[in-house]
């Protein structure tokens, strides 16, 4: 009963101890496997900003928060993407693979309850 009691306060600890990441650190990591990418869209990303011609990773990554979901595709390379929050959902527009549009719809608090 002891062994197995160390045993698992032991795969707490060390689990438990794993480094976690820096933003700065992720996007390190993720600038690293993608050195393709244009300085401006890196700096883009860095500040959180999105721009036409991003991938749905370069988004995702740039925004920081929610997660991106395909909504749609299309027979003509258009994909559709969205992030919802409780008030404003995102909807992106994406044409081979590159960013062409986006919206944002806000909704009133009531539309909720």
């Amino acid at each position: 009963m002891k062994k197995v009691l160390l045993t698992t306060l032991l795969c707490v600890f060390v689990c438990g101890c794993s480094p976690v990441l820096t933003r700065g650190e992720r996007l390190e990591e993720v600038f690293a496997v993608h050195p393709e990418w244009s300085l401006m869209v890196k700096q883009k990303i860095v500040f959180g900003t999105i721009c036409l011609g991003m991938t749905p990773e370069q988004v995702q990554l740039a925004w920081d928060r929610g997660t991106l979901r395909q909504t749609y595709r299309d027979s003509d390379g258009r994909e559709g993407y969205e992030i919802r929050f409780t008030t404003v959902h995102y909807h992106f527009s994406f044409q081979d693979g590159k960013l062409v549009d986006w919206q944002e719809y806000r909704f009133p608090p009531e539309h909720y309850y």
